[in-house]
């Protein structure tokens, strides 16, 4: 790490600022690059940049399936994931390696998750899980 990035820790070593979960995302694509016969280094780095598209795309499945768990019809549903897309930052940081479509992702789910275990219909399998 550079001299003047990152936090310097209790025992006085430098540490990245961000967490540890993009650089866990990418690991798959890193690994799946290394196994493909070439010798070109940028393979790594744009297979492992790759699943940004696929954060992008998982996060407007979750926008969609949101919708249809607050109870809005299906074309409903597609207009809120596009419109989530489309309609705010979301393109313009899955261009580059940032944590925050991983971090808008997961809380996506967390609340897609929780508008489905909280809809009318669910509630008495809720109730019984209480139990």
């Amino acid at each position: 790490m550079h001299n003047g990035s990152g936090v310097v820790g209790h025992d006085g070593q430098r540490y990245n600022r961000a967490g540890v979960g993009q650089p866990l995302v990418g690991i798959p694509a890193y690994l799946a690059s290394k196994a493909l016969p070439t010798s070109n280094p940028r393979v790594a780095e744009s297979l492992t940049a790759a699943t940004m598209a696929l954060i992008t795309a998982l996060l407007a499945v979750v926008i969609y399936r949101l919708g249809l768990a607050v109870g809005a019809s299906p074309p409903s549903a597609v207009a809120a994931a596009l419109a989530g897309v489309f309609g705010t930052f979301i393109l313009v940081y899955s261009k580059d390696y940032f944590g925050e479509l991983l971090t808008a992702l997961l809380v996506a789910i967390a609340i897609e998750r929780l508008a489905r275990i909280g809809h009318p219909s669910r509630l008495p399998a809720l109730w019984c899980s209480q139990a």
